[in-house]
């Protein structure tokens, strides 16, 4: 799991941990990928959950996801796992790095690389 030395991931655990804390919340952290789909259904099987967030990624089909489906625990993700049940919640990408280009364009540069 490398989410702890990503920033951008980082920023988003981060997000997510202040505002479950504002709420009184807390938040477990699992790896969704190359774990034991078996093993965490067997860990989350006791532990009462209110939703649970993939965001950074997920399985599309899972043992682990067919068990929340299961208990009907709420399902958040940013693209995945790319299911019907699983609320997405997406930035436009495209029309922020448009406005990006053009407020930069506006400011009279015009020679711009993108990283």
């Amino acid at each position: 799991m490398n989410s702890f030395s990503d920033p951008f991931a980082v920023s988003l655990l981060d997000g997510l941990a202040q505002h479950l804390g504002q709420n009184s919340a807390g938040i477990l952290l699992m790896p969704a990928q190359g774990a034991d789909q078996d093993e965490l259904v067997r860990r989350t099987a006791g532990i009462p959950l209110d939703a649970v967030v993939f965001p950074l990624g997920g399985y599309v089909s899972s043992a682990l996801l067919e068990h929340l489906r299961h208990r009907r625990i709420p399902l958040v993700g940013t693209g995945y796992p790319e299911a019907d049940d699983v609320l997405h919640l997406r930035m436009d990408e495209r029309g922020a790095a448009r406005a990006i280009a053009q407020h930069l364009y506006d400011l009279g540069h015009r020679d711009v690389a993108l990283i």
